[in-house]
């Protein structure tokens, strides 16, 4: 990726949207053949922020007994600004050569300030860019475990959750993803949540985003949501203890589709206004899906939802918004709103 394709790259981190890069990448890919994407870290934090992290590979004129060129670029985004972006190249095998890193070093603070209201603990930049973490079971030709799988079999086999309540706690997706498989099992063997877990459960299993995965020969990524409707236990746990406590939850989410193509918009951004004066974000993940959790609506507010461009409509009418209310609404529910981009 040497010459103008990597100007390019390096041109858009300046620029600092990550939807203007990520279809600089997909469009690069289409036309040409390079900038093959091998692995992704691609998944929401808290609140806006996301995690973003890409291995390249530029098959342009790849020609046999000829080297290949391998790059990372590992971001943190809020909404569709890239708050923090690392570009480097892994090409030679003894060393990584740092290439460009920069931080919006008063966003991050942000980041870091909402991560430790949410979880309880201080976090840093590269703890959210771990390498070779994968969720699953059996993985590879000889069907071996993962190392998180063996720690979770001993744990759940003893009934403790130690260990599964500091893995809820993780920047890492796929540890936060064994967390949730082992209370499902302990849920299963007569285990009752604690408030606090109930909590921290909610946060994790309305994520946006995807999770490397393996299974046999199999690796890839599936989506957060269809990772955790296989947790079926404590979906049902945590329906159950909110009508207990008599505390109504919701979420909204959807997908954004492109108006002629009918295909799924990624990387666009989704604004929320709630008459309470908050303003989220969501950003869309490959498959063009955007979410708002239970963290993200209240009870007893309205909510003002549509595209951060003016591109977006609603798919009921020619308005470019589209609205949700809950308030007077006390059972729980989950609101379905899909959106249109008009046109590329």
């Amino acid at each position: 990726m040497h010459g103008q394709r990597l100007d390019t790259i390096k041109l858009l981190l300046n620029k600092g949207s990550i939807k203007q890069l990520r279809d600089y990448k997909n469009k690069a890919h289409l036309s040409s053949g390079f900038l093959e994407d091998r692995s992704n870290i691609d998944y929401a934090i808290v609140d806006s922020f996301s995690v973003i992290s890409w291995e390249l590979d530029d098959t342009h004129n790849y020609a046999p007994n000829t080297s290949m060129d391998i790059y990372t670029i590992d971001m943190i985004t809020c909404g569709d600004a890239i708050i923090y972006s690392k570009l480097e190249d892994r090409s030679n095998v003894y060393h990584t050569d740092l290439l460009k890193e920069d931080t919006d070093k008063a966003k991050i603070i942000l980041l870091k300030k909402d991560y430790k209201k949410t979880y309880g603990i201080d976090v840093n930049i590269h703890d959210f860019f771990p390498r070779n973490i994968v969720y699953g079971a059996g993985c590879g030709i000889a069907g071996q475990d993962p190392d998180y799988r063996k720690t979770l079999n001993i744990y759940v086999a003893a009934t403790s959750t130690s260990m599964l309540d500091k893995w809820m706690l993780s920047p890492t997706i796929e540890i936060q993803m064994y967390a949730l498989d082992g209370f499902n099992q302990l849920v299963q063997k007569g285990y009752k949540l604690t408030k606090e877990e109930q909590r921290l459960i909610e946060i994790i299993l309305n994520k946006s985003g995807y999770v490397n995965t393996c299974g046999g020969c199999i690796y890839g990524n599936m989506s957060i949501y269809d990772v955790t409707t296989s947790f079926t236990l404590i979906n049902q746990n945590r329906k159950a203890e909110k009508q207990e406590y008599g505390r109504p939850w919701y979420s909204i989410s959807g997908m954004v589709i492109y108006k002629d193509t009918r295909l799924p918009a990624k990387g666009d951004s989704v604004k929320m206004i709630g008459s309470d004066g908050s303003i989220k974000y969501s950003v869309t993940d490959f498959n063009g899906r955007y979410s708002f959790d239970s963290t993200k609506v209240r009870s007893q507010t309205s909510y003002i939802i549509y595209g951060s461009d003016s591109r977006i409509k609603s798919e009921w009418g020619d308005s470019a918004k589209t609205y949700v209310s809950t308030v007077g609404d006390n059972p729980s529910k989950k609101f379905i709103r899909n959106l249109v981009i008009l046109k590329k």
